[in-house]
């Protein structure tokens, strides 16, 4: 059984003097740019090999180089060291901010309207409140919330990492609509079901996020035996599917707010799907980086 040593962190100087010596390949030049004497840089680095168990270093007549184990060591402290610069700065921005300014991270631009609605609504709570949106892709809409770049993150169940340091709460309900030309075969019913939408024609834009958004629901329509739904995946922009729609070549799939019936939707006849369930909507935040206003902000959030 191999029984491993508890090892103590590394202070700050010992970092300083470990990193500065591996950059410039010299105990005599590390000490120089730190201010210190050679002798106090040369045991703050032993002191570290000798806690650690390695060498760090291997000495000849020419100078010193990293070991092999010095190497490893020196490239993870590289990255730690960014991250801890970066720690700094972020805590040294919450101290400055204003408490009234929240800055909202989201990803949903096939869910404009939406996102009008949530936003509305938000500001309608926070009077005072300065708000700064940050768009970002579903696929790292979770860092800025992770880094304290943002205070809270708009998004979908699907997106959110269950494991992290982070907070949620429903804030509004999706609902699934199809979008139709008023020309279209189904632009007269007032609500849809899933047999009705048998031998049309889905518009799926090749665009990632929208893909990313509407996949899921197109996949839950084929589970449950929309016969005969085909799909068009050829539009490569938003603006082309709606072209398509509008020019009745076939359905789009959108989320809004609202579970009634609405008409006029960017010229086209928006009809609830009624056989599909509602996709929560959610806020997530840091509690550990949020001010004072995005906290009251989230005990009022119940749209």
């Amino acid at each position: 059984m191999i029984i491993q040593k508890e090892c103590e962190l590394m202070t700050t100087q010992q970092m300083k003097c470990f990193m500065a010596v591996a950059s410039c390949g010299s105990f005599t030049t590390a000490a120089e740019q730190l201010f210190l004497s050679q002798s106090a840089v040369s045991y703050h680095v032993r002191s570290l090999e000798k806690e650690y168990g390695f060498a760090l270093f291997e000495r000849d007549s020419h100078g010193v180089n990293l070991s092999p184990a010095g190497e490893s060591f020196y490239r993870a402290m590289l990255v730690i060291s960014e991250e801890y610069l970066s720690a700094i700065d972020r805590a040294r921005h919450l101290q400055k901010r204003d408490d009234h300014q929240i800055r909202i991270c989201f990803a949903c631009p096939t869910s404009s309207s939406m996102m009008g609605k949530i936003l509305s609504r938000i500001a309608a709570v926070t009077k005072e409140a300065e708000f700064t949106l940050i768009n970002r892709t579903y696929y790292d809409t979770m860092q800025p919330v992770l880094t304290g770049e943002a205070d809270i993150l708009l998004t979908y169940p699907g997106f959110f990492r269950e494991g992290l340091d982070l907070s949620k709460k429903k804030i509004a309900s999706a609902y699934t609509t199809c979008l139709v030309s008023p020309n279209h075969p189904l632009s007269r019913h007032r609500t849809l079901t899933l047999p009705e939408l048998a031998e049309h024609t889905f518009i799926l834009p090749e665009l990632q996020n929208a893909k990313i958004e509407f996949d899921h629901v197109y996949r839950w329509v084929q589970k449950n035996k929309a016969e005969g739904l085909h799909v068009d995946s050829s539009p490569q922009t938003l603006d082309q599917a709606q072209g398509l729609a509008a020019a009745g070549r076939g359905v789009i799939f959108v989320h809004t707010l609202e579970s009634e019936y609405q008409r006029n939707i960017d010229g086209l006849v928006g009809i609830p799907m009624v056989d599909i369930p509602p996709t929560p909507f959610l806020a997530v935040w840091n509690s550990s980086t949020l001010g004072r206003t995005g906290t009251e902000l989230i005990k009022m959030f119940e749209i």
